[in-house]
């Protein structure tokens, strides 16, 4: 399968719903990701911990965006 047709974006919606089972985990990873870095000597607040734990799964799920989209998603913030 090429890079393109592998995107959860355009995958069939079982095969999204399939892919959506990473979502589970979220909130343990971000626990754990918190309670690592307590230690370090300038923690993370919770809230970017969670947004990374939302980040490693939809990696997980191929959840990606290309220059097309991000391009046009920049036009409109910025009008």
């Amino acid at each position: 399968m090429s890079q393109k047709s592998d995107r959860y974006q355009n995958q069939p919606w079982y095969v999204r719903l399939w892919r959506r089972r990473h979502y589970v985990p979220i909130p343990y990873r971000a626990v754990r990701i918190w309670v690592s870095d307590r230690k370090s000597d300038d923690p993370i607040g919770f809230r970017n911990c969670w947004g990374l734990a939302i980040g490693l799964a939809q990696c997980s799920m191929k959840w990606y965006y290309d220059w097309d989209e991000v391009k046009a998603r920049l036009d409109r913030k910025l009008k």
